[in-house]
């Protein structure tokens, strides 16, 4: 009996260790990291390396299982599961840039289909320091190491006629037309792209905006743009004016589906507590009552509060804290009404006893 209670003991503590272990491991980022294709699983120089070592730090995992006596089925659920939330875990991730290596070509106010043509003229643009023509760039690796080392990118030009969706002032293209870096107007706000690890994975991702920038710039006007900063912390400057609180915050991931480039701020926000809301429901509705429920939304708020110290994000703000409050409480809300309506249904003539 005392065996049994003291390996039981032992299990109860051995498993939670052993996920904070992985997940701290695998969650640890890895600066200028090189990202896989969709669907591969053995890729690049260290492909099998990596593979063996995903193998060698999710063995102890499996026997924290065995050893609380989980029989097989379940425990290829458990490890299913927590690899998948590690991978969601590493979702703001995808907002660090991925720049590719090849060659690339400076665009000064392009004609794009995707975009409105920008009827602006630039007059000469640079990358910390190396200048960006409208053609093949040269020194297009160190170009490359500029951007992801955060190097100021400045660009001098002519305003032109307001645009009613996103324009490109200033852009940089690869060889196989893979969008590097983007500075436009978009209406009255002023809009700034890094391709993102996102891109890799077939991802839409959110934009860094200055909104406001472009108010008050008439056509013929001189301006100067400037951006500064790396993934953690980003400035865009137009003239005498800055922003630097243009960074994201854990609602965005809404902007992976589908980027509406064009939202106003207050419907930005709104479209950010709704995602939030609708992460948080689930969670809400599914979990027991009792400690163990209180336990994991508190848990999940902290995580949300430490969160941008870890995957570069901005500390989380009103309208994300609201969406997460509504939907534990909205959630919470329907486990109730759905019990209810059950012990309704459960009792004879599928009415409640008078």
């Amino acid at each position: 009996m005392s065996t049994t209670v003291g390996r039981s003991a032992r299990s109860s503590w051995l498993l939670p260790v052993i996920v904070v272990l992985i997940t701290t491991v695998t969650l640890v980022p890895q600066l200028h990291q090189a990202t896989s294709p969709l669907g591969c699983l053995l890729c690049g120089e260290e492909g099998l390396s990596d593979a063996i070592r995903n193998v060698i730090l999710f063995a102890p995992l499996g026997i924290a299982l065995a050893a609380r006596g989980m029989k097989l089925f379940t425990a290829l659920l458990f490890g299913a599961a927590f690899s998948i939330g590690v991978e969601g875990a590493q979702f703001f991730r995808l907002l660090q840039a991925s720049l590719p290596r090849s060659r690339y070509f400076g665009q000064w106010t392009p004609k794009l289909r995707h975009l409105e043509w920008y009827h602006g003229t630039v007059l000469d643009a640079s990358v910390g320091g190396t200048p960006i023509p409208s053609w093949e760039i040269g020194p297009s690796a160190a170009v490359r190491s500029s951007l992801l080392d955060g190097a100021t990118v400045l660009v001098h030009a002519i305003a032109g006629p307001p645009v009613p969706a996103l324009g490109s002032l200033f852009s940089i293209t690869d060889h196989r037309q893979r969008g590097i870096l983007l500075i436009g107007p978009n209406q009255d706000d002023l809009v700034f792209q890094v391709r993102p690890r996102a891109a890799d994975v077939l991802l839409d991702h959110p934009s860094r905006r200055f909104r406001g920038a472009m108010d008050g710039v008439h056509p013929g006007d001189t301006i100067v743009v400037v951006v500064s900063g790396s993934d953690d912390a980003i400035c865009i400057a137009l003239n005498n004016r800055q922003d630097c609180n243009v960074g994201f915050s854990a609602g965005v991931g809404w902007t992976f589906i589908q980027n509406i480039s064009a939202l106003p701020s207050w419907a930005e926000k709104a479209m950010n507590a709704l995602w939030t809301m609708l992460l948080m429901l689930p969670y809400a509705f599914w979990v027991r009552r009792g400690w163990h429920g209180i336990v994991g939304a508190v848990v999940i708020l902290l995580a949300l509060s430490l969160a941008p110290v870890f995957v570069h994000l901005e500390p989380m703000r009103p309208a994300v804290w609201a969406g997460a409050i509504m939907g534990l409480t909205l959630g919470r809300f329907l486990q109730k009404l759905t019990a209810q309506s059950q012990q309704r249904t459960a009792l004879p003539g599928g009415s409640s006893e008078s």
